[in-house]
C-alpha cells in the first residue's frame, strides 16, 4: 500500500507517499535533518484490545505502542464502553506529521482523523484552494502524550506551502473566527482541550457585516410570596398499593437487592430494569386485600435454569469465567414470598417451555439470540391477611430471566 510515515532521531514521524518525497524533504529542512526520518512505507499492524491477549498479540501491540508500526485497533470484547482506545481506531506511540492529499486515498491514518471529525476546518478540492494547505494539531491523536500534525491540501504545491510554514506560530495561520471555533471543537474531543476563555471574533466578519454583542442578564423578580427561608427535604415518592385479585406489570413492583439477611430497594417503580432478574434479587409488590384469603400467584415470563450460563457482557467476563467453571446441579425454579418482611409461601409449580434469550448483553453490537428449554410460568398459593401489605417475591434457582406479568387470583 502507499506509504505515509517517517521517523526521526527525536521520535518524530512524517507521513509520505513516493510522490510526496519533495514535501517530506522540505519538512526535514524546516525542522532540522536530525529531527525526522522519512518512512516511505510505514508498517501496518494489528493492535488487539482484549482482557487476556496472547503473547504474540502482546508483542504486536508493543510495536504500535513504541511507534515502530501503526496499529489498527481490533476489539475482541462484546462492547467498547469499558475499554480505552483512540476515537480514530489507531495506536501509535510517537509524535507524527501526516501529509494528506485530499481526494486521494493514500493515507488511511489521516483519513481516519478526518472521518472521526477531529480535523477542522475540513480540507476539500475547493478549500483552502490550489497551492494552499491546512495545517493543524491533534493532541493525543493515537496515544497519550503523542501528538499529530496533519498537513492537508488538494495538490502538491499546497502541501509544500504547508511544509514550509510548519515552524510558524499557530496564531499566524488562522483568523480569530477559525481559531475560536477550533478551540470550542477541541474541548468536545479532549480534556481540557484548550483554554476556556477562547478568543471571540470582533469587528467585521469575512463578508463585511458588522457583528456585536448585547448582554441580557437574567433577573428574577418575586411578586407577592417570597421563596422559603429554609429548604425542606425532598420526600421520596411512595408507590401505590395494588388491589388484589388483579393482574400487574413488572413496573408496578420495586426491585430489591439482598443485603445481609434482608433486602434493600435498588430501583424506583417504573425504571427500565423492572422485571429483569439479572439486576435484582427480589421484586416487591404493595398489595391491598379487601379481605383475608388464599390467593393463587402466577408469574409469567422467561426464566432460565440455574445450571445455564448467565448472560454475559465484556466487563463481567472474568467473573463469569470462574462462575461457569463450577459444575452445577439443576434445581427447580421457584419464587419465595415474604409478607411484611416474614416468609409466607413458596411458588414452585413451574410450566416448562421454549424460551429465546440474548447470550450477550449491551454494547450496541448486532444482537444475537439463542433458544433453549426453560420455564415460562411459576405459580403457587399464599394466604394474605386483610389490609395493605408488602409482598416480596424472591427468585431462586434462576440464573437470569424476565418477569413479564404478575397475576393474583382466587
Amino acid at each position: 500500500m502507499p506509504g505515509f510515515g517517517v521517523r526521526a532521531a527525536g521520535g518524530r514521524i512524517v507521513g509520505v507517499h513516493d510522490v510526496l518525497q519533495p514535501v517530506a524533504d522540505a519538512l526535514r529542512e524546516e525542522l532540522g535533518k536530525k529531527k525526522i526520518e522519512i518512512r516511505g512505507k510505514p508498517g501496518i499492524s494489528t493492535c488487539t484490545v482484549a482482557y487476556d491477549p496472547t503473547d504474540a498479540e502482546r508483542l504486536e501491540n508493543a510495536q504500535a505502542e513504541k511507534g515502530d508500526a501503526f496499529g489498527k485497533i481490533k476489539v475482541t470484547t462484546v462492547n467498547r464502553n469499558d475499554y480505552a482506545g483512540t476515537l480514530n481506531g489507531w495506536i501509535f506511540g510517537k509524535d507524527v506529521i501526516l501529509l494528506d492529499l485530499v481526494g486521494v486515498q493514500d493515507n488511511p491514518v489521516a483519513e481516519s482523523l478526518d472521518a472521526a471529525g477531529m480535523l477542522w476546518p475540513r480540507a476539500s478540492a475547493a478549500f483552502p484552494g490550489p497551492g494552499k494547505a491546512i495545517v493543524q494539531i491533534v493532541k493525543g491523536a493515537f496515544s497519550l502524550g503523542a501528538d499529530a500534525i496533519v498537513i492537508q491540501s488538494s495538490d502538491i504545491n499546497g502541501l509544500m506551502a504547508g511544509a514550509k510554514a510548519i515552524r510558524r506560530r499557530q496564531g499566524w495561520w488562522y483568523g480569530d473566527t477559525v481559531r475560536s471555533t477550533r478551540q470550542k471543537l477541541l474541548r468536545q474531543f479532549f480534556v481540557p482541550g484548550g483554554p476556556i476563555g477562547s478568543i471571540e471574533p470582533r469587528g467585521l466578519t469575512s463578508n463585511g457585516i458588522n457583528r456585536g454583542k448585547a448582554p441580557q442578564p437574567l433577573a428574577i423578580t418575586f411578586v407577592g410570596e417570597q421563596p422559603p427561608s429554609e429548604a425542606k427535604p425532598i420526600q421520596a415518592a411512595q408507590p401505590a398499593f395494588n388491589a388484589i385479585p388483579g393482574e400487574y406489570e413488572p413496573k408496578s413492583a420495586i426491585t430489591y437487592f439482598k443485603v445481609g439477611d434482608g433486602y434493600e430497594q435498588c430501583f424506583s417503580p417504573g425504571s427500565n430494569w423492572h422485571g429483569d432478574l439479572r439486576f435484582c434479587d427480589a421484586l416487591l409488590l404493595k398489595v391491598d386485600a379487601p379481605q383475608a384469603g388464599k390467593f393463587t400467584v402466577t408469574l409469567s415470563g422467561t426464566f432460565r435454569y440455574n445450571d445455564r450460563k448467565p448472560t454475559s457482557q465484556s466487563n463481567w467476563e472474568d467473573l463469569l469465567a470462574l462462575y461457569n467453571a463450577i459444575p452445577k446441579q439443576r434445581k427447580p425454579a421457584a419464587f419465595d414470598i415474604w409478607i411484611d418482611g416474614k416468609p409466607a409461601a413458596s411458588l414452585t409449580a413451574a410450566e416448562p417451555g421454549q424460551i429465546t434469550y440474548a447470550p450477550r448483553f449491551g454494547g450496541g453490537l448486532e444482537k444475537t439470540t439463542e433458544t433453549e428449554e426453560g420455564v415460562v410460568k411459576i405459580s403457587g398459593t399464599v394466604d394474605v391477611p386483610a389490609g395493605r401489605h408488602d409482598l416480596l417475591l424472591i427468585h431462586r434457582n434462576i440464573v437470569d430471566g424476565k418477569v413479564e406479568k404478575i397475576v393474583f387470583g382466587q
